[in-house]
């Protein structure tokens, strides 16, 4: 593999990486517990779910665990 190949196929993996959780939204995290959130949510909403979930203990902040937060037709 030539380096103008190497380099192509670095910036490939990088945006892929990026851009990958895009689709999930934006993210809060709390150590490893993450909470994804798209518009109209926001910040603050997400930051609540995810203090909430913690408080419940449906999850720990040390155990990779995602959630979405979406409103779709205005019902969350």
């Amino acid at each position: 593999m030539n380096r103008r190949h190497f380099l192509l196929a670095a910036v490939a993996m990088i945006m892929a990486f990026s851009t990958g959780c895009r689709k999930y939204g934006r993210r809060v995290k709390f150590g490893k517990m993450e909470v994804f959130y798209k518009k109209p949510v926001t910040r603050e909403m997400a930051e609540k779910l995810g203090e909430f979930i913690l408080r419940e203990k449906l999850a720990t902040r040390d155990r990779r665990t995602s959630f979405q937060l979406v409103k779709p037709d205005g019902r969350l």
